[in-house]
């Protein structure tokens, strides 16, 4: 069973290796490689979610919301009480849907289902 922790640089940066002041365990399922890229990519969302200051109640669009990052910060702002508008193309859909996301699919006239998706019509300030 992992442990509960977070690691993140203090300052961005390309590395081969990295050290973690915090260890946490990885989860048996999941192989070296895959365990490091969650790290990563779950740094490059929370990092990205902590530089916007978002609070409860404000409404986020992720473009990308079935990527690697675009589906951990779908979790994270779902969680702290962020209203989230995802792109997604038709494959992930249901999935991000299910991360806690309204879903846009790609393709003709994404702009104008995402402002029909977003609180208010999607207007400047809301």
């Amino acid at each position: 069973m992992a442990t509960r922790s977070s690691a993140f640089a203090s300052v961005g940066g390309y590395s081969e290796h990295a050290l973690l002041d915090h260890p946490v365990a990885k989860p048996d399922g999941l192989s070296w490689e895959g365990a490091a890229s969650v790290i990563s990519v779950g740094e490059a969302a929370f990092r990205v979610l902590r530089h916007l200051g978002l609070k409860a109640g404000q409404t986020l669009l992720i473009l990308g919301a079935g990527g690697s990052v675009g589906t951990i910060a779908v979790q994270l702002a779902a969680a702290g009480g962020i209203t989230v508008i995802g792109t997604a193309s038709e494959g992930d859909l249901a999935r991000v849907t299910g991360l806690g996301a309204t879903v846009v699919s790609y393709g003709d006239g994404w702009a104008d289902r995402v402002r029909a998706a977003a609180p208010a019509g999607g207007r400047r300030g809301v």
